[in-house]
C-alpha cells in the first residue's frame, strides 16, 4: 500500500484475519433480549420506529409558549403528571404542534436524575419532578438503572453512578423523585 497526504492507493485487498469480527463484535451472534415495558407506551401505534431511549409517554399537548428561538411544551400525560419540555420553535412548527396534540415524550435514561424523598425539601429548578416508588436497581460497576413507578403505569427508567446509588441508599421500595430538566425532554409527534 503506498500512502502520502493528498491520495491513498491499495495495491492488494487487506487480509482481514479469520476471527477478527468475534473479537470486535463478541455479542453478535447472541439473541435479542426484550427489555421490560419502560414508560407507558404499550408498543401500538409506535409507528414502527424504534428508540434506544427507555422512557416513553404518550399524552395531550396542554400549552405552548413560544419565544424567539425556543419554546416550552406542556404535555399531560395523565394522572396529574405534566412534563415540560424546551424544545426550539422551529421544531414545534415542524411538528405543528397545537394545544389538543396527541404527541409522545421521550426521555433518555442518562438524563434522569434521582433525589431522595426528604432529603432536601430546597426549591429545585428541574422543571419535571415525579415521585415514586424505586420498584428495581441493577448496579454495576460504574453505573446502575434504577426504576421508579411513578403511578398510574408510568415507569421511568435512570442511569446514574452506583456511587450515587450506595450514597443515597437507594434500594426496592426507597421513595425518590425522578428529575428531568425541561431540556432533556423530547417531544415526537404522533399518535
Amino acid at each position: 500500500m503506498y500512502y502520502n497526504s493528498r491520495r491513498c492507493y491499495y495495491s492488494e485487498p487487506v487480509n482481514y484475519y479469520p476471527r477478527m469480527y468475534e473479537e470486535y463484535y463478541p455479542y453478535r451472534n447472541e439473541p435479542i433480549i426484550k427489555e421490560p415495558n419502560v414508560g407507558n407506551d404499550s408498543g401500538s401505534g409506535d409507528s414502527g420506529m424504534g428508540l434506544s431511549a427507555r422512557n416513553r409517554f404518550r399524552g395531550v399537548v396542554t400549552d405552548i409558549k413560544m419565544g424567539s428561538v425556543v419554546g416550552e411544551v406542556l404535555v399531560d400525560l395523565g394522572c396529574n403528571h405534566l412534563a415540560s419540555a424546551v424544545i426550539t420553535t422551529t421544531s414545534i412548527r415542524n411538528l405543528r404542534l397545537r394545544v389538543g396534540s396527541r404527541v409522545n415524550v421521550v426521555i433518555k435514561a442518562t438524563s434522569v436524575m434521582i433525589r431522595k424523598t426528604g432529603d432536601s425539601d430546597s426549591d429545585f429548578s428541574a422543571r419535571n419532578q415525579f415521585p415514586g416508588t424505586v420498584t428495581e436497581v441493577n448496579a454495576g460497576d460504574v453505573v446502575g438503572e434504577v426504576i421508579v413507578d411513578i403511578g398510574c403505569g408510568h415507569i421511568v427508567s435512570a442511569v446514574i453512578t452506583t456511587t450515587s446509588i450506595n450514597n443515597l441508599g437507594i434500594k426496592i421500595g426507597s421513595k425518590v423523585s425522578a428529575v428531568i430538566k425541561a431540556t432533556e425532554v423530547m417531544i415526537m409527534a404522533g399518535n
